[in-house]
C-alpha cells in the first residue's frame, strides 16, 4: 500500500490520516493501494499561489502553505460539502472581513477572500510561522515575564478590536500563535474570528440568522467561557473576552485552568456556579498583585471585571511597566469610526456571496391534489351507486 504526505477521499476530497479505513465525511472505504494525494497540492491557485503542502484540517475547512510571487502565504478552504451551509459561509465571511479590516499587529490578517471557479470558499492570510500557546502549555508553563507578556499583547489586540466594537467569543490557547517580528522581538498573533460579533446594532443584519448554538457545538470553548456565554446571555459584550484571557493567564500562571470536569456540561456549570481556587493557593509565588488582576478577569458578574480590555491593559501596565517602558503600540493603532467601519464590511463580504438555498419541492402539492381527486372521484360514484 502506498503512503502519500496529504491523503485525501477521492469520493469528497474530505482530507483523512493514511490509517483511516473509511473517510470520515462520506464513509467511502480506503482504496486498495491506499488513500490519494490531496489533490490542491502541488496546483497554481488563482493563478498565483503554489499549494505546497497541507498544514491542518478539521470539521469545517483545510489550511495549506502556498506560495506567492513575493510572500508565502496560508490558504484556508471550506470543506466542499459545507459550501451550502449558508450559516458556516456567513461565519467564513465575517471572519475574512473582520480579519482583513482590523489594522493591529496581533491580529492575522487575510489578504483576500471570495469564491473559486470551483464553488469553494476560500481565505487567503498571512502565513505565520510561531507555536500555538497550548501547544507551550502541554510542554511547560511558560516564564511569567512571558506570560505577562502574551497577556499584554492580547490586550492590545482586543482594545483595537473592541473599539471597533468587535469581540471575538473563542479566545483559547490554540487560538494564540507565539511568534517574532524580523528583528526578533516577540510578537503575539490572534486567530480564528469565526465566532465574531459585531455590538453596533444598525449592522447586526450582517449577523443575522447567525445562530448562537450549531448541532453540539457551544458558541465558545467550555474551559474559556465566560458565565454570560455559558448561559446564552443577551447582550454579549467585550467583558466576555476578558474573562476567557483570564482563563488563559491562570492556566500559564498556575500549569491549570480554574475549572475541570469529566463533560463540558459540568465544565460550563461550574464557570457559572463556583469561585476559581485563587492563583496564589495553588502557587504561592504568584505575586498578590498579579492574582488579584487575575480573579478580577474572572469575577462571575461581569459588572466587576474591568470596563475594558485598554482599562485592563492599563492595569497591567501599572502593575508591570514594559520592557524598556514602553507602553506598546495600542495607542498608534488606527481605529475606524465604527459606522464607517462596518460599512466597510458591508462591502467586503459581497466578494464571497452566499450560496443559493435550494427551493423545496412541491411534489407533495401535486400528491395530495392527486389524493384529493380519487377521493372525490370516489364520492360520487358512491353517490351514482
Amino acid at each position: 500500500m502506498s503512503t502519500v504526505s496529504h491523503p485525501s477521499c477521492p469520493a469528497c476530497d474530505f482530507p483523512v490520516y493514511e490509517h483511516d479505513t473509511k473517510c470520515p465525511n462520506c464513509s467511502a472505504k480506503r482504496p486498495q493501494d491506499g488513500w490519494p494525494q490531496d489533490k490542491r497540492i502541488g496546483t497554481v491557485f488563482l493563478g498565483k499561489y503554489k499549494i505546497l503542502k497541507r498544514i491542518g484540517f478539521g470539521a469545517t475547512g483545510c489550511v495549506y502553505l502556498a506560495q506567492g510571487d513575493h510572500q508565502t502565504v496560508a490558504l484556508k478552504f471550506l470543506h466542499p460539502h459545507l459550501s451550502a451551509d449558508v450559516e458556516l459561509v456567513k461565519r467564513f465571511r465575517i471572519e475574512a472581513a473582520v480579519t482583513q479590516k482590523l489594522e493591529v499587529p496581533q491580529v492575522v490578517k487575510t489578504i483576500d477572500f471570495g469564491v473559486a471557479e470551483d464553488g469553494s470558499y476560500y481565505m487567503v492570510m498571512e502565513y505565520v510561522s510561531g507555536t500555538s500557546l497550548s501547544t507551550l502549555l502541554r510542554l511547560e508553563r511558560p516564564p511569567l515575564d512571558d506570560a505577562i507578556e502574551v497577556t499584554r499583547q492580547v490586550l492590545r489586540a482586543l482594545d483595537v478590536a473592541h473599539r471597533h466594537r468587535i469581540i471575538h467569543r473563542d479566545l483559547k490557547p490554540s487560538n494564540i500563535i507565539l511568534t517574532t517580528t524580523e528583528d526578533g522581538t516577540p510578537l503575539v498573533k490572534i486567530l480564528d474570528f469565526g465566532f465574531a460579533k459585531c455590538l453596533l446594532e444598525k449592522h447586526h443584519h450582517i449577523y443575522k440568522d447567525i445562530k448562537v448554538t450549531r448541532g453540539r457545538i457551544m458558541m465558545g470553548t467550555p474551559h474559556y467561557m465566560s458565565p454570560e456565554q455559558a448561559q446564552a446571555s443577551q447582550g454579549i459584550d467585550g467583558r466576555a473576552d476578558l474573562y476567557s484571557l483570564g482563563v488563559i493567564l491562570y492556566q500559564m500562571v498556575t500549569g491549570v485552568v480554574p475549572f475541570d470536569a469529566s463533560t463540558q456540561m459540568d465544565i460550563v456549570l461550574k464557570h457559572i456556579h463556583e469561585e476559581p481556587i485563587p492563583p496564589i493557593e495553588r502557587d504561592p509565588s504568584v505575586p498578590k498583585p498579579l492574582n488579584d488582576f487575575i480573579m478580577k478577569l474572572l469575577s462571575k458578574n461581569r459588572e466587576m471585571r474591568f470596563k475594558s480590555a485598554r482599562e485592563a491593559l492599563d492595569t497591567l501596565n501599572s502593575i508591570f511597566p514594559p520592557p524598556g517602558g514602553q507602553q506598546g503600540a495600542v495607542d498608534s493603532a488606527p481605529v475606524t469610526r465604527p459606522t464607517v467601519f462596518f460599512q466597510e464590511l458591508d462591502r467586503l463580504v459581497q466578494q464571497a456571496p452566499l450560496p443559493q438555498k435550494k427551493k423545496k419541492s412541491k411534489s407533495w402539492i401535486y400528491v395530495v391534489a392527486i389524493i384529493a381527486a380519487i377521493v372525490v372521484v370516489a364520492v360520487v360514484v358512491l353517490a351514482i351507486k
